[in-house]
């Protein structure tokens, strides 16, 4: 289990030994991120039903571990945007505490970098 999670686990298990109060700290990791996202888009119903449509996958443990990281990246894209490398990986460091895929997320700084050809999207397509 990575290391932010299980935090979380002991955080809310020092309060409460009902296992509701950890899904609702989840939750609260999960759409805090994702509605300050939400709000600075230019239609924010469209992003609004994108993401709740990821609901029906949140059931299973893994994917809910999942959804935090993802969630938790969404604060690296003004860092990205910015070329601010460092506080990008204190993000995804701090993302891939809860999932250990987010450390893949890494390499996306560098995205930006390459520009669109035949040649670097067929590379892209294979990795």
């Amino acid at each position: 289990m990575e290391t932010g999670y299980a935090v979380l686990n002991r955080i809310v298990g020092h309060f409460t030994e009902n296992h509701v109060w950890l899904f609702v700290a989840s939750a609260f990791i999960i759409c805090f991120p994702v509605f300050k996202l939400i709000r600075n888009q230019e239609q924010p119903w469209i992003a609004a039903l994108l993401w709740i449509s990821i609901g029906p996958y949140l059931e299973s443990f893994n994917t809910m571990r999942g959804a935090m990281a993802a969630s938790i990246l969404v604060f690296s894209l003004k860092y990205m945007r910015e070329r601010k490398l460092i506080k990008y990986l204190l993000i995804v460091l701090l993302a891939t505490m809860f999932h250990s895929v987010a450390i893949l997320m890494v390499f996306a700084y560098f995205l930006p970098l390459i520009k669109p050809s035949k040649k670097s999207i067929i590379i892209m397509a294979l990795i």
